[in-house]
């Protein structure tokens, strides 16, 4: 398997799950698919830059993708690895290593399939452990035996499940087994799962084997769903255009799963531009002169928020944070709200006068948070 580095409010649901298999540490990582444009050769979704921006501003460990990257359908052989080549540039803005489960998209030019593995990932199903967890990504898209997971990669999954039925697993798929538009596997309707038999087989395998969710795309809303105590999740909110109105989980989101070292699993659901990120500093005089930054950060989800991927670029040097709302606390009286941060971590550039200084933060909700760095002495 290659593996692809790619160095409000918070809506009614959060899920809180108590598990009893091998402890997990303190470990955040992120969900969110269908981002393609609406057509090939067309710019991408101004929300899938958006999303990007807050997930990295969150700072989960990894990220994982539904599927739906690229539009697919109809695209000669030099568009279709332009646009996949034009995805992947997007993907690597994401600074935590990002998975990804192909969608039907991927698959629907001609050389699709052998491009996407190309420039992703090869096997196309998978699975790997990070801190005690179990992720296993399939795929839905497999030429013949699309909207099932059936053949080889169903034994490949009996028995990767088999091998790690003590560890906390999740899953990742694009087509969604249970469908918020097609529940009822009617045939005069757009399919997700295409095959009943199929899809009951796999929730009686994952009611088993105790998965705890079931993550996929490919229908462009949110929708949850818990069958046998295992979470199926849709989420197609990445970008691409909705399949339902607002009310019904047509809406631009994105997932964000937290394991605490209790043996609690935090699910929880942003939607893009709840959360607005500004970056900013005094004019460059040259490169000796140490120069204070800001971090300007408006925080219009439902609750406070921990930022553990806040960075900025500085001159090499020592600094200090400096943290207050705006209006200032002090001005807010009894309604005034700290703004708890560290610096996490000091990253020098090779061959350069600069470094990297990541910082993490708690922002208030409602609020908009004022974080200073401030140069104490040049090294």
């Amino acid at each position: 398997m290659k593996k692809f580095r790619f160095s409000f409010f918070v809506l009614c649901f959060c899920l809180l799950v108590f598990i009893s298999n091998a402890q997990a540490k303190d470990f955040t990582f992120a969900v969110f698919g269908d981002s393609r444009p609406t057509n090939y050769g067309n710019e991408f979704p101004p929300v899938f830059y958006q999303i990007i921006e807050e997930v990295n501003a969150i700072g989960p460990k990894l990220c994982c993708f539904t599927g739906d990257l690229v539009y697919g359908y109809g695209e000669p052989p030099l568009q279709c690895e332009d646009d996949y080549i034009r995805a992947k540039a997007i993907l690597e803005k994401i600074e935590s290593p990002v998975y990804i489960a192909p969608g039907n998209h991927e698959y629907a030019a001609k050389e699709g399939k052998d491009v996407y593995e190309k420039l992703f990932f090869s096997p196309t199903y998978y699975s790997f452990d990070e801190n005690s967890i179990h992720f296993i990504f399939l795929d839905t898209e497999i030429p013949e035996e699309e909207g099932t997971i059936t053949g080889e990669q169903l034994n490949w999954l009996k028995e990767d499940l088999e091998k790690n039925k003590d560890k906390l697993i999740f899953v990742f798929m694009h087509r969604p087994m249970f469908s918020l538009v097609n529940p009822d596997f009617d045939p005069n309707k757009k399919e997700s799962f295409t095959s009943k038999e199929n899809r009951d087989l796999l929730v009686d395998l994952f009611a088993k084997y105790r998965v705890k969710a079931v993550f996929s795309g490919h229908e462009h809303a949110y929708y949850r769903k818990v069958v046998r105590d295992v979470e199926y999740i849709t989420t197609g909110g990445g970008g691409a255009p909705m399949l339902v109105p607002p009310q019904e989980g047509g809406f631009a989101h994105y997932i964000i799963v937290k394991v605490k070292e209790n043996n609690q699993i935090d699910i929880k659901v942003y939607e893009p531009y709840h959360l607005l990120i500004k970056y900013v500093s005094l004019p460059e005089v040259n490169a000796k002169e140490l120069r204070e930054e800001k971090i300007i950060i408006t925080n219009a989800n439902y609750e406070d928020m921990t930022l553990e991927g806040l960075k900025v670029k500085v001159l090499k040097g020592k600094y200090e944070l400096k943290t207050d709302t705006n209006p200032p606390k002090v001005a807010m009286g009894e309604w005034g709200k700290d703004v708890p941060a560290e610096i996490t971590s000091v990253e020098p550039i090779p061959d350069s006068p600069y470094q990297w200084i990541k910082i993490k933060a708690k922002v208030p909700n409602q609020y908009t948070s004022v974080i200073s760095i401030i140069p104490v002495v040049k090294e």
